[in-house]
């Protein structure tokens, strides 16, 4: 029993050492219109501020990457029409190849507040 605990304990130093090299971007504001500038990882090709049905704020797109990645992570922030920050998500994924498409889902606040911007920033693990 004591090797396993001694197997696992070095498995585990193992993985956190080498798993730990994070990429991620500057954060861009939101738009319908255009697409975030491309990263040399990952690139946001479109994203969307919506309602949902019932009442809350999502922001759904699509991302692509450049490369093989094992995790991808797209950050969001969500703003008032003074600036002020009213909620901050986030969503990923696992094990994309390169040229791969990734439809992605962030929630945000519920439906007593009105976002006016947000701006969304992605983080990559190679």
């Amino acid at each position: 029993m004591k090797k396993i605990g001694i197997i696992l304990t070095i498995f585990l130093l193992t993985f956190l050492s080498l798993g730990c090299t994070e990429t991620k971007s500057e954060y861009q504001t939101g738009s319908t219109n255009e697409a975030a500038p491309p990263t040399t990882e990952l690139s946001i090709l479109d994203s969307k501020l919506e309602q949902e049905e019932y009442g809350g704020w999502i922001i759904t797109g699509t991302a692509q990457t450049n490369t093989d990645i094992s995790y991808a992570e797209v950050d969001v922030k969500f703003y008032d029409a003074e600036g002020a920050v009213l909620q901050s998500g986030m969503t990923n994924v696992l094990d994309l190849a390169a040229g791969e498409k990734w439809n992605f889902k962030v929630y945000g606040p519920g439906s007593d507040v009105r976002v006016a911007e947000y701006k969304i920033a992605t983080s990559i693990t190679p």
